[in-house]
């Protein structure tokens, strides 16, 4: 497991998606990037089941 913050970031527009991913990487972060809700929710489930309840913080913006 990374020490580095970790974002899931839901993006429905693919060079957007690209281009935050990009900014968030550069700014320290580990950005998992899903296409749409269906995508994001599997990886949400997926990360959370090998990650601490503490250090889980979903945002929904």
């Amino acid at each position: 497991m990374s020490d580095r913050p970790t974002i899931l970031l839901v993006e429905d527009d693919q060079n957007l998606g690209f281009v935050v991913q990009d900014a968030l990487k550069r700014k320290g972060y580990t950005v998992h990037l899903a296409r749409d809700g269906k995508e994001g929710l599997k990886k949400f489930n997926e990360q959370r089941s090998y990650s601490s309840p503490r250090r889980a913080r979903p945002m929904i913006a």
